[in-house]
């Protein structure tokens, strides 16, 4: 079986996702090298859905062990990522999650979606580099 091509927009929005944790899986609490393979891009909901592939809500920076967990753990999952995220926060992503037309938008400008994601990964570098130490959030394309 194939799996979900990876394209530029998904690389950003990934780097985006482990930069706001400052490289710390959200689960255990490793941190990670910036260069290190061992922390992941987890999704709540998966990438087959473009309504929420790159909503910030619907990803998180887990390292390799926890992201397997996690996804072979679907419950616990949902209850951490509802603690993270709150009722509210959880079902605003779950009802963007069935609204194809959101993703048929963010589909169609894939290029503007990349570009969006490489500008917040540049700012929250900034930010870094001014030494914050906070998490990072970034902005929603949509």
């Amino acid at each position: 079986m194939l799996g979900i091509k990876i394209n530029n927009a998904d690389k950003w929005f990934s780097k985006c996702a482990r930069l706001r944790t400052h490289y710390t899986c959200e689960y255990c609490g490793v941190v990670y090298n910036e260069s290190s393979q061992g922390l992941h891009a987890s999704h709540y909901f998966g990438r087959k859905s473009y309504s929420t592939r790159y909503d910030p809500d619907n990803i998180f920076a887990h390292c390799f062990s926890c992201h397997q967990f996690l996804g072979g753990n679907p419950e616990i999952f949902r209850d951490w990522a509802h603690k993270q995220l709150g009722s509210g926060r959880i079902q605003i992503l779950r009802e963007r999650n069935r609204d194809i037309t959101v993703g048929r938008i963010v589909k169609k400008n894939l290029p503007e979606v990349e570009k969006h994601y490489k500008m917040q990964y540049e700012n929250m570098l900034k930010l870094k580099a001014q030494g914050v130490i906070t998490r990072l959030e970034f902005i929603n394309f949509i």
